[in-house]
């Protein structure tokens, strides 16, 4: 068992052959832009440090910036404390950057040579140390791709007073030689494991206050040998009352001291081995944490463009979370609160370590009347709340809804473009740069319709009614090789107003589409590789004008569902058996509002079809499908006038998302659980245009 009563987690065993490893930080030294290392402070305590590791690699952080305190990880202690973080990290792929310590119950102060036998415990332990955790250290005996530490910082804001023996006074010339004893036994140490030296780091000086830390840096290098056992400096150049400006000031300040008043300073990089501001408690000026974030991105990006003039290989932020039962201001500085939940400053964060950023949880897209039109999104994390993002950009055409796709693990919001002749122009979100607007330009979509699109083996085909081919089908669809290509199916021309409902069946595209030239019945689009794009004429009942259908895959069967004109806008279908082939079945039921489309999902092996029900004051009802066919009236807000509700499956629970003309034409979302059964939501936020319908992923 370890240290904290957990045992650790299995790692993948190989023989670890002892054999000099060039380590990340001996590869520090040669700074450049973009060598700059970036890295996450812990400030809790042990037993939390190991489970903090998934948050340290989804952050982007390399490196992760703790105490050693002998107290805690020994041979008399033993190590187990620390070998469970040490595991949790190895097996993340993250490498533990320590600064070496000694705690007790006056705090953590360093030791002098008088105080026996802690000294000499010291000494000896330092060697132990490395030998540990260092370049073929025992703990990485049987662990491939080992992450052993390569550099040491020995100790932690010595310039304040209440880290120096007794607590009262700063005493740099003494910290001078505690700093060159421990060099001496981490080099012992080193040499005997590999054969060669490591990285000794001076404790990172506290510079918004304490003793001057030049003045700290220069006293204590003053002593014999001392400049000779540290080939680093740490630095925390925490700026609270001028920010970035200030930072920059203190690091150009510590920088002139080491190159003109220590010797040999001029060749040793400048470790940040901590920078934050809080966002809370007592004691410093404090932030918001939309400021808190715009400092990091802007630090962080000063830090980068001048590692090289300022030999600047590592930064490490100050901290990953909050520490919670705490009052000062060093407990608030996280990128998340005590209690796990993320502030803006941890994408900002991952923006600056390059993690691609990860495509929003959006839900549900529409045409946005209070930003002209433009494409607006409303995105909820999983057990999140609702948040809404307005994308701008150019504005969606009258009497026209977005597409929604997602492919490539990337969303995707098509729309016909009112600024471009009506074409299809798409939103997508791009993992560096955000949502951006591609604009396809080609033929113009016809008045008042909307598109339709399907993903086929991870490549998108967009389907629309083409106004500059007599309103015939035509298709968009995308290749690595060729970009958006269009193709024109040209054949019959669809009811004016209304729009295709495209689907994938065997793996090959239907589109389904009421036909102008066959009195409004339903005619299908089909596409093979032997016989290329056919049309089937179905005949039957006829489409209420200012409809569509809405096509569904139904146990690998084709199912259009439409507003049955012909039987008092009741709900029909065209289905699809290997023994009858195409029949039309008529649920008649309750009619649809005019100018409002079905929307069909399938759960749990059922076909669901919801609609905007007019003899229900326009709210929605269901159609059931499980051995015969059920009318379910949910109720509730009404429809807005000439929109339809749009369904999709989240996980196992289904969402119908529909215009709320009682809640000002905003989004309202109809769902289901197995406890409350459907429900509605109240999403508030922006009106959706009129005459135009929401789209869910």
């Amino acid at each position: 068992m370890n240290g904290n009563g957990k045992r650790p987690r299995r790692g993948i065993v190989r023989t670890f052959v002892a054999t000099a490893v060039i380590g990340l930080f001996m590869a520090l030294s040669a700074s450049s832009a973009s060598a700059v290392t970036i890295g996450l402070v812990w400030n809790g305590d042990y037993g939390a440090a190991a489970s903090e590791m998934d948050q340290v690699q989804n952050s982007g952080a390399t490196v992760f910036r703790m105490p050693i305190d002998e107290t805690r990880c020994s041979d008399t202690a033993g190590w187990g404390a620390c070998d469970v973080i040490f595991q949790a990290a190895w097996e993340h792929g993250i490498t533990i950057q320590p600064y070496l310590v000694r705690a007790n119950s006056e705090g953590t102060r360093f030791l002098t040579s008088a105080q026996e036998p802690q000294w000499k415990e010291w000494g000896s332990w330092s060697r132990k140390v490395i030998e540990h955790y260092g370049i073929n250290g025992s703990f990485w005996t049987s662990k491939s791709n080992p992450k052993p530490v390569t550099a040491w910082e020995v100790w932690n804001e010595e310039n304040l007073a209440k880290n120096n023996p007794g607590g009262t006074s700063v005493q740099p010339q003494n910290y001078g030689r505690f700093l060159k004893y421990t060099a001496e036994k981490l080099q012992a140490g080193s040499i005997a494991k590999t054969g060669h030296g490591t990285e000794v780091v001076f404790g990172g000086l506290y510079m918004p206050a304490g003793e001057y830390y030049n003045s700290f840096l220069e006293t204590s290098s003053a002593i014999s040998g001392v400049p000779g056992s540290y080939q680093a400096v740490g630095i925390h150049p925490y700026s609270f009352d001028y920010g970035v400006t200030q930072m920059a000031e203190r690091v150009n300040d510590v920088r002139y001291g080491l190159d003109h008043h220590v010797s040999g300073g001029s060749g040793k990089p400048l470790w940040i081995t901590e920078v934050g501001w809080p966002v809370g408690g007592t004691g410093a000026p404090l932030v918001s944490e939309a400021q808190q974030a715009s400092l990091l991105t802007e630090s962080l990006n000063w830090i980068k463009a001048n590692a090289g003039n300022y030999n600047i290989p590592l930064v490490d932020w100050y901290n990953i979370r909050d520490l919670g039962g705490q009052s000062t201001w060093s407990y608030f500085c996280g990128l998340r609160k005590a209690d796990g939940s993320y502030r803006p400053s941890w994408s900002a964060f991952q923006a600056e370590a390059g993690v691609p950023t990860p495509a929003p949880p959006v839900r549900v897209a529409y045409a946005d009347a209070l930003q002209a039109n433009s494409t607006s999104v409303w995105e909820r994390p999983s057990g999140g709340g609702w948040s809404q993002t307005f994308l701008w950009g150019h504005e969606i055409a009258a009497g026209s809804s977005p597409e929604t796709l997602e492919y490539g693990g990337t969303k995707h919001v098509f729309y016909v473009d009112a600024q471009d002749n009506n074409t299809i122009s798409t939103w997508y979100w791009n993992s560096t740069t955000g949502w951006q607007q591609e604009f396809l330009y080609g033929h113009s979509v016809a008045k008042g319709t909307s598109p339709s699109g399907v993903v086929i083996n991870g490549t998108p085909h967009l389907y629309f009614v083409d106004a500059t081919n007599n309103n015939s089908i035509t298709e968009w669809t995308w290749t690595s090789s060729s970009g958006w290509q269009q193709n024109f199916l040209y054949g019959h021309p669809v009811m004016e107003g209304s729009s295709p409902s495209a689907m994938v069946n065997n793996g090959l595209p239907l589109v389904f589409f009421a036909d102008a030239a066959d009195n409004n019945t339903i005619t299908q689009w089909s596409w093979t590789p032997s016989a290329g794009w056919q049309q089937m004429f179905f005949y039957g009942h006829s489409v209420t004008k200012g409809s569509s259908p809405s096509a569904l895959n139904y146990l690998g069967n084709p199912e259009v569902f439409y507003s049955d004109a012909t039987d008092n806008n009741s709900m029909s279908i065209w289905g699809w058996n290997s023994l009858e082939g195409w029949t039309q079945v008529f649920l008649y039921g309750h009619a649809l509002t005019a100018g409002s489309s079905p929307s069909s999902i399938l759960w749990e092996g059922h076909q669901e079809v919801f609609f905007s029900d007019a003899n229900n004051n326009n709210s929605m009802t269901m159609w059931y499908g499980n051995f015969g066919w059920t009318q379910t009236f949910l109720y509730g807000h009404q429809i807005a006038a000439g929109s339809s509700p749009s369904a999709t499956m989240e996980g196992t629970t289904p969402h119908v998302y529909f215009v709320d003309a009682l809640d000002n034409n905003s989004i309202t979302d109809w769902n289901w659980s197995p406890g409350a059964g459907w429900q509605q939501g109240f999403l508030y936020g922006h009106a959706v245009t009129t005459g135009s319908s929401p789209s869910a992923f």
